[in-house]
């Protein structure tokens, strides 16, 4: 399951921000993955929180580009 679908980027319009490959990458990666039963992803479908979303793709980029945390 995606913790944040693939909806969540094009929503926010990151796909338009950033190189469309880097975003899948992004999307695919294995922070964004977890294992949930079936009836449960059918349950959550493209549902997600865009406050935390966001939030978590800010760290995830300050990350990757080395930004310090204190």
């Amino acid at each position: 399951d995606h913790i944040y679908p693939r909806s969540a980027f094009i929503d926010n319009n990151l796909d338009k921000i950033y190189n469309p490959k880097y975003i899948k990458n992004v999307c695919n990666s294995r922070d964004n993955l977890r294992i949930i039963l079936k009836e449960e992803n059918l349950k959550k479908h493209s549902k997600y929180n865009q406050e935390e979303f966001m939030k978590w793709f800010n760290i995830k980029m300050m990350k990757e580009n080395n930004f310090v945390f204190d």
